[in-house]
This record gives structure tokens, sequence and C-alpha cells, in this order.
């Protein structure tokens, strides 16, 4: 598959099911910001399904794993919730990313406690 042939649908496709590798950079770095009909990034979709580690490197930064969706979710709070925070980069893992809110006040050390996971957590943000 050429890189034209990766539409949005596709991206998505192997954010949530794995194969985001074989995307090329610049294709996904096109489409990082897309969003779903419910809202979900193709970096929401990667956090909430564990496939963050897939992503480029040069993607991870705080721009995309902090951009939120229309309720205020962000993918660190995904990757918090689901489990997937050793997924992320040490320099996202602050107290001042991990407090931050969404619609619900929800932050992604509640998101992390609610799914089991505040062993993930550094101590110095707890």
């Amino acid at each position: 598959m050429g890189a034209g042939q990766f539409d949005t649908a596709e991206i998505f496709r192997r954010a949530e099911q794995g194969g985001v590798r074989e995307i090329p950079e610049a294709v996904l770095r096109a489409h990082i910001q897309d969003t779903r009909m419910d809202g979900m990034t193709v970096m929401c979709v990667a956090a909430q399904h564990g496939r963050l580690s897939e992503m480029p490197e040069p993607l991870l930064l705080p721009q995309n794993l902090l951009h939120p969706s229309p309720t205020g979710l962000t993918p660190l709070h995904l990757a918090a919730r689901h489990g997937h925070l050793d997924q992320v980069p040490s320099f996202i893992l602050t107290e001042a990313n991990l407090t931050v809110r969404d619609t619900w006040g929800v932050t992604p050390i509640h998101k992390a406690a609610a799914g089991g996971n505040l062993r993930q957590i550094p101590a110095p943000a707890l």
C-alpha cells in the first residue's frame, strides 16, 4: 500500500488494531489531529488501544498527547485509564500534565485509579 493509499479510516483502523508502523510518518503527521465522529483523534485511539509504542517518536509530543477531544479527554487520559502509561514518554508524565482536567473535572490520575493503574503514575505526581 503506497503512502497515498492511507485514508483517514485506514489510519484510525490501524491505530486501533495495529499496523501503524507501516504508515509513513508524513502521512501520520498530516492526519494526527483528525477526529472520528465521536471526537477521538488518531492519538486518542492509539492511546486507548495500547498502540502509542507504534507511533513514530517525533509524533509523541505534548501538542499531540495533550490535545483534548470535544469532551476534554486527551490521549494521556486514555493511556492512563487503559494501563498504557508505559508507552507515554517520561517528559509527558509530569504533575502538571497528569492533573489536566477533562470537561467533567477528571484527571489522568483519576482515570488511572479507575482502571486500576495507579502503579504506572510516577511517585512525584501523586
